[in-house]
């Protein structure tokens, strides 16, 4: 029973991201909000998306989108670092013991990732705060920021399959 109230919670919350990120899609006319384009983008197509939102919109993206993403990040870090480090203990995943080294640079990810959305949180709301006043500047740490999130998210994944597990091993063997 209780997991699955946990399903359901999961659900709500993976489908309430999706809504909210189609809600401010269709109020963008089309175009997809900064925080989930993995190749960033320039100065003119921030501004193309902050116009084309408009002030509902852009109010929009500072309250129902932004504010759970900038709660979201710590938790991510934390549950993921956590999960990282106990899956890379000896025996869970793998055979043999994990370097120590690579272990930390596993669980470390996660954290940098978190960061670097906290800062792409920061700027767009600023973004969006200052609006028509936007900053080249703040446009293009904000692409950058977004871009290193994905790239980050991209090293844990592949990090986190490069060894096979063991259990696929017995298989084969």
């Amino acid at each position: 029973m209780a997991r699955r109230r946990a399903s359901r919670r999961q659900r709500r919350v993976v489908g309430g991201d999706v809504l909210r990120h189609a809600g401010l899609q269709a109020l963008a006319e089309g175009a997809a909000p900064f925080d989930i384009r993995p190749l960033g983008y320039s100065y003119e197509e921030a501004r193309s998306f902050l116009a084309a939102t408009g002030e509902q919109g852009r109010a929009y993206y500072l309250s129902r989108q932004l504010i759970p993403d900038t709660v979201y990040p710590p938790f991510y870090a934390v549950s993921r670092a956590l999960a990282l480090w106990w899956l890379t203990m000896p025996g869970r995943l793998y055979d043999g013991a994990i370097l120590q080294r690579w272990r930390w640079t596993l669980v470390a990810i996660p954290v940098v990732m978190a960061s670097f959305d906290g800062v792409e949180n920061v700027c767009i709301a600023k973004m969006l705060r200052t609006w028509p006043d936007l900053s080249p500047g703040l446009v293009q740490v904000s692409s950058l920021a977004t871009r290193l999130k994905f790239i980050a998210g991209v090293i844990a994944w592949a990090g986190a399959t490069h060894q096979r597990p063991a259990s696929a091993r017995a298989i084969q063997d």
